[in-house]
C-alpha cells in the first residue's frame, strides 16, 4: 500500500487579526480574505503541487500528497500566502508525517504528535515580530504598516497600506463576482436569490448605511439614538460530528462532508435572512455579514430587526434540519452507521446564540468579546440541547439596572424534545407573543414605575401588593393585566409572581421594531 505525505496548517488569533480596527469595511474584508486563502487559494496551492485537500474550512487546512518534495513545495507556499497576505495573522503548521492514509494516522502515535505540536507552537509562538522604517510615513486607517495606495471614496483620499486597501477592496466586491466562492459570499449569493429585490444592493461600508431614509425630513438629527444588533451564534456539539466525518475510510469522501455540511449552513443562514429581510430598502443591504464560516456566525444589522431574526434563524434551522434524508452527514440515520455511539443518539445539531444591542459607536472589539461571552454562556446553561439565546443591551455607561434586577436568561428560542422546557422558563418565542401583547397596552411612564418598584422591592410577594396598589390608585391601568393574565405567563407554579419575566420583557420591549414578530 503506498504512503502519503500529510501536511496540516491551522490559523489562530483570528479575532485579533479581524478585529484591527473598527470600521466596518475592514472587518468584513479581512474575514473574507481569511476565508478565501483557507478555503479557495491554499487548495489550490495544494492542487498545483499533486495534492489532495481534505479539510479546509473553519481555519483548519490539511492535504495529503503522494511526493515528499510537493508536500514540502506546498507546505512553504502556504506559509508564504499566509505571511505575505496578513502579516499580523498568527498560525501553525505541522511538519510532513507519513501514513497509507489519514485514518490510519489517526491511528498512529505521530498523530499525536501532530496535535501536541500545532498546540504548543499555538502557546509558545505569538505571531511576526515586525518593525517600521521611522521615515515612513504609516496607513491613516489602521496606524501599523507604511502607505503603499490610498482609498478613494468619492472626493475622499486617504493614504493607507497594502493591507487595509485590500480589505477595502475585497469588502466592496464580497457579492459582485460572477461565482461564488468563500462561505461569505455564497451566503449573499443565496440570500439573492431568495430575494431578487435585493439584486445590485452593496453592503453596509459603515454602521450608518444600516439606517436607510426614505426621507430627508425622516433622517435622525442624533445619531447617538441609532443602535445596531451584533448576532454571534456558534453550532453545538460539533466536537461529535467532526471526528466522524474525518474517520470515514473512503478518503476522498472528507472533504464532500464537509462541503455539504457548509452548503446545509449557507442555506440556512440565507433563507433566514430572507425571511427577516423579504423587502430591502435603501442603497446597501440591511445586513453585513462579518463572520460566515464553519459553525460559526457574527452578523450586524439595525436593532428593529434583531427579534425576528433570532427567531427566524432558529425556525429555519429546525425545519431543515428536519428534512435532512438519512444520507446526510449532519443526520443522525448516518451519524449512527459512521460513528460510535454506544447505543446513544448522537447529541442533538443546533447552536447558542446571542446578541448584543448597542450604539453604533461603541468599539467593535468591546461588542465581539461581550458577545462571545454571552454566546458561551447560552450553551452551557442550557446544556447545548436546543437552540438558545441571550442577550444584552448595552447603555453608554455602565448599566445600573443590569446589576439590580434578575432577568430570565440565557432562554431556549422554542421548546424542545417532549415539549417541556428543562430550564423551567419562557421560551424566546413565548416572549415574543408577550411582546405582540403588551408592547402598546403598557406606556412608558407605567414601565418606568415598573422598573422603579423591582428596585425598592426585593419579595415577590411585597412586589405584588405594591404593583396592585399602584394599579388601584391609576385611572389609566394600562398594566391591569400584567397582574390578571389569562395563561399565568408571569407565574410560578406556587402563583408566584415574578419578577425577572416582568424584567425581560419590559428589556426586549426596549428593542425598538415592528409589533409582529410572528414571520
Amino acid at each position: 500500500m503506498s504512503e502519503y505525505h500529510y501536511v496540516s496548517l491551522q490559523y489562530s488569533a483570528i479575532q485579533k487579526t479581524v478585529l484591527r480596527h473598527e470600521r466596518l469595511w475592514s472587518i468584513a474584508g479581512i474575514s473574507n480574505i481569511l476565508s478565501s486563502m483557507n478555503e479557495i487559494e491554499m487548495p489550490a496551492i495544494a492542487k498545483r503541487h499533486g495534492g489532495e485537500t481534505i479539510v479546509a474550512g473553519g481555519g483548519k487546512f490539511t492535504a495529503r500528497f503522494e511526493d515528499e518534495g510537493q508536500a514540502r513545495s506546498a507546505r512553504q507556499e502556504c506559509m508564504d500566502l499566509v505571511a505575505e497576505t496578513l502579516p499580523m495573522l498568527e498560525f501553525q503548521v505541522s511538519k510532513i508525517y507519513k501514513a497509507d492514509s489519514f485514518q490510519s494516522l489517526k491511528d498512529n502515535e505521530d498523530y499525536n504528535i501532530v496535535i501536541a505540536e500545532l498546540g504548543e507552537k499555538k502557546r509558545r509562538f505569538r505571531g511576526y515580530g515586525v518593525s517600521f522604517n521611522p521615515h515612513l510615513a504609516l496607513c491613516e486607517e489602521c496606524g501599523e504598516y507604511p502607505v503603499q495606495d490610498r482609498l478613494h471614496r468619492g472626493e475622499e483620499k486617504t493614504p493607507v497600506c497594502r493591507i487595509c486597501k485590500a480589505a477595502f477592496e475585497e469588502s466592496r466586491s464580497i457579492y459582485n463576482e460572477k461565482e461564488a466562492t468563500t462561505t461569505l459570499q455564497k451566503v449573499y449569493h443565496a440570500y439573492m436569490r431568495e430575494v431578487p429585490d435585493a439584486s445590485g444592493k452593496e453592503p453596509p461600508a459603515d454602521f450608518n448605511d444600516l439606517f436607510p431614509e426614505e426621507k430627508e425630513s425622516e433622517k435622525s438629527t442624533d445619531e447617538k439614538r441609532k443602535r445596531m444588533a451584533v448576532w454571534f451564534s456558534d453550532l453545538n456539539n460539533m466536537n461529535d460530528k467532526v471526528p466522524v466525518w474525518l474517520n470515514q475510510p473512503d478518503e476522498e469522501a472528507v472533504l464532500g462532508t464537509f462541503d455539504e455540511f457548509r452548503k446545509t449552513v449557507v442555506e440556512i443562514i440565507a433563507l433566514a435572512l430572507a425571511k427577516t429581510f423579504p423587502k430591502p430598502i435603501g442603497e446597501h443591504l440591511p445586513f453585513r455579514l462579518v463572520v460566515a464560516g464553519g459553525d460559526d456566525l457574527c452578523l450586524v444589522m439595525a436593532e428593529r430587526d434583531i427579534l425576528t431574526f433570532c427567531a427566524n434563524i432558529s425556525r429555519t434551522l429546525n425545519e431543515k434540519k428536519s428534512e435532512l434524508p438519512d444520507s446526510h452527514p449532519l443526520s443522525d440515520a448516518w451519524l449512527l452507521k459512521n460513528g460510535n455511539f454506544e447505543g446513544k443518539s448522537p447529541k442533538p445539531f443546533g447552536f447558542g446564540g446571542s446578541f448584543v444591542v448597542t450604539s453604533i459607536h461603541t468599539p467593535f472589539s468591546q461588542i465581539h468579546r461581550l458577545g462571545e461571552d454571552l454566546m458561551g454562556e447560552a450553551k452551557r446553561h442550557t446544556g447545548r440541547e436546543g437552540n438558545s439565546v441571550t442577550w444584552r443591551i448595552m447603555a453608554e455607561e455602565e448599566s445600573v439596572t443590569e446589576n439590580l434586577l434578575e432577568f430570565e436568561r440565557p432562554i431556549f428560542i422554542e421548546e424542545h424534545g417532549n415539549g417541556k422546557n428543562s430550564l423551567d422558563s419562557l421560551t424566546f418565542n413565548d416572549y415574543l407573543k408577550l411582546l405582540n401583547k403588551y408592547r402598546k397596552k403598557i406606556s412608558g411612564s407605567h414601565l418606568q414605575q415598573i422598573i422603579a418598584l423591582m428596585h425598592q422591592v426585593e419579595n415577590p410577594w411585597e412586589f405584588e401588593r405594591r404593583l396592585k396598589l399602584l394599579d388601584a390608585g391609576e385611572a389609566d391601568k394600562s398594566f391591569s393585566s400584567l397582574l390578571k393574565d389569562e395563561n399565568e405567563s408571569f407565574r410560578d407554579a406556587h402563583g408566584m409572581l415574578l419578577p425577572g419575566r416582568i424584567a425581560t420583557l419590559f428589556e426586549l420591549m426596549s428593542i425598538s421594531g415592528g409589533d409582529n414578530y410572528e414571520k
